[in-house]
């Protein structure tokens, strides 16, 4: 898309940040690319990106950077609050995904 100079918006990354998690074991550095270009490019902003941010982080296990991530998202929704549990869950790290899910504010019956 980039070659192409072709227009992109907020609706085109988490689709494209999703396939990167499946990068993940073939190619660490490509896997790593799109992620760091949407942040380049400030769509970071959006809640539906950021969900697919942190879940990309999470799942390379780089629970830092997926936490600075939720950190700086001021207006976070269910969806925010229950990737980043999973996150920490599926890191193995269920004393801090306990912790956010008593802090979250809103639950439902997925959370």
């Amino acid at each position: 898309m980039l070659k192409c100079r072709l227009p992109t918006n907020n609706y085109t990354f988490p689709p494209l940040i999703k396939d990167c998690t499946l990068l993940l074991h073939c190619s660490l550095q490509l896997a790593h690319f799109v992620p760091a270009h949407v942040v380049k490019i400030c769509f970071s902003d959006v809640v539906f990106v950021q969900s697919a941010l942190i879940e990309f982080y999470s799942s390379s296990l780089d629970m830092g950077t997926a936490r600075k991530i939720f950190d700086g998202f001021r207006e976070r929704d269910v969806v925010l609050w229950t990737t980043m549990k999973d996150g920490y869950a599926k890191s193995g790290d269920m004393e801090s995904a306990r912790y956010l899910f008593e802090e979250m504010p809103d639950r439902n019956p997925i959370t």
